[in-house]
């Protein structure tokens, strides 16, 4: 795929299911099908993903959609967090309250960029599956995924520290599960106010 064709909003939506579907076939996690439709809330869907319970595998997979659409991006921009505002809800929810977050936040990031870089080529298989069918299965996926070339490189390599902004995001949705509402109230409560 040229660079030029990760602009197109329906490629970039099926390169961050893609992401999504890679970590749940990585983790070995089951699902009964990914689509891309345009609803009020989202442009794209896994459903019927299994997890074991309180296992971060769950965390993987919701940041692979934000992870590959990254990787496929020059720099971080506001969009790229809107459009992963449900899935990154996911990975503060799960830590929230948790006295680790500090530390396995950063792991489980880094570990989803490892595992989308490592196989890109994967990534773009499963992306060009879903523009081609706009929906397919968790038994697809699997297969996709195992034939897919090994050692594609992803458009932009990102070094560690360039995951800080997502990381440093995580940690505010952490601290501020209703966002902006409770970061004012924060500051508020900080000037003896409210």
């Amino acid at each position: 795929m040229s660079l030029h064709g990760y602009s197109s909003r329906r490629w970039r939506t099926a390169v961050h299911e893609a992401g999504h579907v890679l970590m749940a076939v990585e983790e070995g996690c089951p699902f009964g099908d990914v689509a891309l439709t345009k609803t009020a809330d989202a442009n794209g869907a896994m459903n019927r993903i299994s997890c074991r319970r309180g296992d971060d595998e769950a965390v993987r997979i919701a940041l692979g959609g934000i992870v590959a659409v990254r990787l496929c991006r020059s720099r971080w921009y506001w969009q790229l967090f809107a459009g992963a505002y449900a899935d990154l809800g996911i990975v503060a929810d799960f830590f929230r309250g948790t006295g680790d977050a500090e530390r396995v936040v950063e792991f489980n990031v880094k570990a989803t960029a490892t595992a989308i870089s490592s196989n890109w080529a994967a990534v773009e298989e499963l992306a060009a599956e879903l523009v081609r069918h706009r929906r397919f299965s968790c038994e697809t996926a699997f297969d996709l995924a195992d034939k897919a070339l090994p050692h594609r490189a992803p458009p932009f390599r990102l070094e560690d520290a360039d995951w800080k902004p997502l990381v440093e995001h995580i940690h505010w949705r952490i601290k501020y599960p209703r966002g902006r509402e409770d970061a004012l109230r924060a500051l508020l409560d900080g000037f003896g106010g409210a």
